[in-house]
């Protein structure tokens, strides 16, 4: 496959996951999509200005509904990994007071999970439980398997015993990723 670079503002661009992302983003929605998931991807980090610029070149002062940006997220998430932009997506739309609700969190903490950013994704599910928000198995699933893959057993755990005592009934997911990281400890 071919890799594209390039160069945003003197700024060198993220090259690696922007093909990825864009096939991703192609088989799932609709071409508008794709282009913003382009122009994101394209920039090393994105400040909360070319977000902007992103999202109103390609949706419009309306913006995206809340089913595109959890596509959006989900995008930035599997394929691309680039939690850091899909953190800044996210502050972009609480400051523009667009629905920032738990399934935009979950796409955030996968994120995070998936590069291993155990930390990230435990404080966002701190962060969701502060603030009185129902959380799901898939949030929790997603914050465990981040702690697994960080070799962070004893939060995996932590994280699973909060689930159940919050009355989150577990799935295969979050035991598994509980067991995985405690096998890889080196007790």
């Amino acid at each position: 496959m071919l890799q594209t670079c390039i160069s945003v503002g003197g700024r060198t661009s993220y090259c690696g996951a922007l093909n990825s992302a864009r096939e991703y983003i192609h088989e799932k929605s609709p071409s508008e999509e794709t282009k913003l998931i382009g122009k994101l991807l394209m920039m090393s980090t994105p400040s909360f200005a070319e977000i902007n610029l992103a999202f109103q070149a390609v949706f419009g002062e309306q913006g995206p509904t809340s089913r595109t940006s959890r596509r959006l997220l989900a995008a930035l998430a599997s394929k691309s990994q680039r939690p850091d932009i899909a953190e800044s997506v996210i502050q972009w739309m609480s400051a523009i007071r667009a629905e920032v609700n738990l399934y935009h969190y979950s796409a955030l903490i996968n994120a995070h999970a998936k590069t291993s950013q155990w930390v990230k994704s435990s404080k966002l599910l701190s962060m969701l439980l502060h603030d009185k928000i129902q959380i799901d198995k898939i949030a929790y699933s997603a914050a465990i398997s981040a702690c697994e893959k960080g070799g962070e057993w004893v939060q995996a755990l932590q994280l699973l015993r909060l689930m159940l005592d919050g009355k989150v009934e577990g799935d295969t997911i979050a035991f598994n990723a509980a067991i995985s990281a405690c096998e890889k400890c080196d007790a």
